[in-house]
């Protein structure tokens, strides 16, 4: 399949009734970004033709991190945290701040 299939109708209100686009109230932008997360990850899925296994096995790994209170751990883990502050750092010396506050 391709991208094509993600940008599909049924797929697209799928995906904008999960992120609660269709609903009133609640933050506008967290819905927004809740349905970037969503898209990109059912691109993901396609583009990499993950089967039904592999997608359970995340699933169940994001499970068992939750139920320990772990999954913080999973974002430095996976880098993003130090993704972060490289933002971060990049928007301090765009912004010609030479000191900031210290992350770690």
């Amino acid at each position: 399949m391709s991208n094509a299939f993600v940008q599909q109708d049924a797929v697209q209100h799928l995906l904008r009734e999960s992120a609660g686009l269709n609903a009133t109230g609640g933050d506008e932008r967290f819905k927004m970004i809740v349905h970037r997360l969503l898209e990109n990850l059912c691109t993901l899925i396609d583009d990499y033709n993950v089967t039904e296994e592999e997608f359970w096995h995340a699933v169940n790994y994001l499970h068992e991190l939750g139920g320990r209170q772990e999954a913080a751990l999973l974002a430095a883990g996976l880098g993003l945290e130090h993704f972060l502050d490289l933002r971060q750092d990049a928007i301090d010396a765009a912004a010609q701040r030479e000191t900031g506050t210290p992350r770690t």
